[in-house]
C-alpha cells in the first residue's frame, strides 16, 4: 500500500528529534509498490528532490526538506530457510526494525546477529550503512541484498561481495550508484553452530563459558544501555563519528604525545591500526560539553545529542566542526562524521 502525505513533521522521521518539515512523505509496504511508483517515472508523486530513508537513526536533516521523502515500511515476518544442517538463511523486509530481527534470530538459537542487538534503525538501512558493533559487521552475515533499480524500474539482487562493503560504507552510499538502488529485503546467512564473538567490549567476562545467542544479546543490550542514550528520551543519531584507521607512523606520533600504553588501538589489516575516535575526542576535553542545544554525551563521546530537546541542526553541525578541528589540532588526525546530512539539492 502506498501512502502520500504533505507537510510532514520531520521529528517523526529522525532520531535526533529535530524540528522541521518535509514537503512530502511517500511510504510503501510492499516491494511491488515500487513498481507502481516508478512505472511512469516519478512525476505523478514526486515534488522536488527525492531522498529515501530508513528509520532515521543515522541522518541529520539540514533544515526543512523541500522535496519528497521516500520510506520503506516493508516489515513482513522474516522468512527462515534451511540451507544445510548447520546454516540457515533468513530474509527480512527492508522496513523491519533491525533489533526485532536480532531478537527473532536469537530466540531461535541461531548465531550471527546477537552482537548487533540494540542498534536502532531498519534492516534495509543497516545493509546500506554496513552497521557494526562489538566486532561484527552486517556485511559478515549478508548472503544477498534484494534491490529495486530506480533507473531501470526493475528488481535485482547483489551478493555481499558485489556491494563493495567497507567500514560503515557500501556502493549504495557512494557515487555513481548513490540513490539508484532501494533495498527491498536482505538475506543473511546464520549458523546453528556456536560462533560467539566475544573479543570486544569485555563481552567474554560478562557471559558464561558456553553462552547462548540470547545471553550475548542481553549483555550487548545492557552494555549499550549503560553507555548510550535512548534516542526516545534524548535525541541522537547513534555514533556520530567514524573510528579512525591510520598507519603506524601516525599511531607512533600519537603515542609520542601521551604514554603509549594509554593509546587504545586494534589491528585494521595491511599494517594499519584503528584508534577509537571517542578516545581522541575525550582527550581533547569534549566529553559532556555543549554547543547551543547540542552536546557530547557524557558516557560516550562518539555520540552527539539533542540535549535540550530543542537543538537546531546548526547547533549539531557547529559542535561537529569544533570537535573535528580540535582533534586535528591536537593529534593531526582528521575524523569524519558517520551521520549522513540530508539537505535540499
Amino acid at each position: 500500500m502506498i501512502k502520500i502525505e504533505d507537510n510532514v513533521d520531520l521529528r517523526s522521521l529522525n532520531t535526533f528529534g529535530l524540528q522541521g518539515t518535509a514537503q512530502r512523505l511517500v511510504t510503501y509496504t510492499d516491494q511491488k509498490d515500487l513498481d507502481s511508483l516508478f512505472a511512469h517515472g516519478k512525476s505523478e508523486w514526486q515534488t522536488g528532490p527525492v531522498t529515501h530513508i530508513g528509520g532515521g537513526s543515522n541522518i541529520l536533516f539540514i533544515g526543512d526538506y523541500d522535496g519528497t521523502i521516500l520510506k520503506s515500511e516493508i516489515s513482513h515476518p522474516p522468512v527462515f530457510t534451511e540451507e544445510s544442517e548447520n546454516t540457515v538463511l533468513v530474509t527480512a523486509g527492508a522496513g523491519m526494525t533491525m533489533d526485532d530481527l536480532c531478537a527473532e534470530v536469537a530466540s531461535r538459537g541461531l548465531w550471527g546477529t546477537e552482537n548487533l542487538s540494540g542498534i536502532p534503525g531498519q534492516v534495509g538501512a543497516a545493509a546500506v550503512q554496513n552497521i557494526g558493533a562489538y566486532g561484527v559487521e552486517i556485511a559478515d552475515l549478508i548472503e544477498r541484498v534484494n534491490l529495486f533499480d530506480t533507473k531501470k524500474a526493475t528488481h535485482t539482487e547483489m551478493t555481499a561481495s558485489e556491494c563493495g562493503y567497507g567500514y560503515r560504507t557500501s556502493i549504495f552510499k557512494r557515487q555513481p550508484l548513490k540513490g539508484q538502488y532501494i533495498v527491498t529485503s536482505v538475506t543473511l546467512r546464520l549458523s546453528r553452530l556456536p560462533v560467539p564473538r566475544l573479543s570486544y567490549g569485555h563481552l567474554a567476562v560478562r557471559v558464561s563459558a558456553f553462552p547462548a545467542p540470547q545471553e550475548i544479546r542481553r549483555e550487548v543490550i545492557a552494555m549499550r544501555d549503560n553507555k548510550l542514550p535512548d534516542w526516545r528520551k534524548t535525541g541522537n543519531a547513534g555514533s556520530y563519528f567514524k573510528n579512525v584507521e591510520t598507519d603506524m607512523a601516525a599511531y607512533d606520533r600519537i603515542c609520542s604525545m601521551v604514554q603509549p600504553e594509554e593509546v587504545p588501538h586494534y589491528p585494521a589489516g595491511d599494517g594499519r591500526v584503528k584508534i577509537p575516535t571517542a578516545w581522541m575526542i575525550e582527550k581533547c576535553g569534549w566529553k559532556g560539553r555543549s554547543e547551543g542545544g547540542a552536546a557530547v554525551w557524557q558516557k560516550q563521546p562518539l555520540v552527539l545529542v539533542n540535549a535540550t530537546g530543542n537543538a537546531s541542526w546548526s547547533d549539531i553541525v557547529k559542535l561537529e566542526e569544533n570537535i573535528i578541528s580540535s582533534v586535528h589540532n591536537k593529534f593531526g588526525i582528521t575524523i569524519e562524521p558517520e551521520v549522513e546530512k540530508i539537505r535540499n539539492i
